[in-house]
């Protein structure tokens, strides 16, 4: 029951956020994925009839410098940010975009609420007075006709590796699915793939192209035409050749952020393009 009313009390937040977009971009109907290039780190602005949800922050200030490409610079507004789990590399550029923009409400995995950084990061949140919580499998963001559905994590609580606990996120636009892994590995890949439908057009790969993320059985489920590296110099070798060989034999295309910079999905009624916007 208390999930419930969390849930009721985020939907009638979310009309009060977005009451002043309806006046503002009356008759915008394009829907849209913007996957940051902030480096080896992850950062995605969903943008959704005129709507604004960012999911991560990268791991420093540049996903400032990429969001005023894209948005408003007078008018300085996201209407939900996500967090998929409480790493430098998904975190930290969230501190600086906080520091920036006004915030409608801040969603994060209630498995993580045991997490240090995270409850640091939250304090911080409650004393500036933004909007936070948390959500767990099954629940799900709706916005006109477009929902964003919690796949994982669920109730289990105090998760040895937090990249097992982050925030699983599937955008169904009605027309295109994308599905959204954070720093997930075959463990969680698997707990989901037994769960239900993966299926999905767009594929943000999971942990920047790790060799221990992208298991063949869920590259089989989902079926992505398209898989989005979020990645930048690094020492681990991401992408490993594993995953980029996995996702070739899957057929899906590889958009890589380190190559392309960042890249930009457009949905439409009967499928979706991508371009890059540098």
């Amino acid at each position: 029951m208390r999930k419930a009313l969390l849930i009721s009390a985020l939907v009638l937040c979310n009309i009060l956020v977005f009451r002043e977009i309806y006046s503002l971009n009356a008759g915008l109907s394009e829907k849209q994925v913007y996957f940051l290039d902030v480096g080896q780190g992850d950062s995605e602005l969903i943008r959704l009839q005129g709507a604004n949800f960012l999911i991560d922050g990268g791991p420093d200030k540049k996903v400032l410098y990429e969001l005023d490409r894209i948005l408003e610079v007078s008018r300085r507004y996201l209407d939900v940010v996500f967090l998929s789990h409480p790493q430098a590399d998904h975190l930290d550029g969230l501190r600086e975009v906080f520091k920036s923009y006004d915030i409608g409400i801040f969603i994060y995995a209630e498995a993580q609420e045991n997490d240090r950084v995270l409850k640091e990061f939250l304090e911080h949140l409650f004393k500036e007075g933004v909007p936070v919580i948390g959500l767990e499998e099954g629940d799900r963001v709706v916005f006109k006709d477009s929902r964003i559905e919690v796949l994982s994590p669920g109730k289990e609580k105090a998760l040895k590796d937090v990249n097992e606990s982050s925030l699983v996120l599937l955008l169904d636009t009605g027309s295109v699915k994308a599905l959204f892994t954070g720093d997930i590995g075959m463990a969680t890949e698997e707990r989901i793939t037994e769960k239900r439908d993966l299926s999905a057009e767009v594929l943000k790969v999971g942990h920047h192209g790790s060799k221990y993320s992208s298991a063949e059985e869920f590259l089989n489920r989902v079926r992505p035409a398209a898989a989005v590296i979020e990645v930048g110099k690094n020492s681990y070798g991401h992408p490993t050749p594993e995953v980029v060989e996995r996702l070739e034999k899957s057929g899906a295309a590889i958009y890589r952020t380190d190559l392309l910079g960042t890249i930009r999905v457009v949905f439409e009624k009967e499928g979706f393009k991508i371009m890059k916007i540098r």
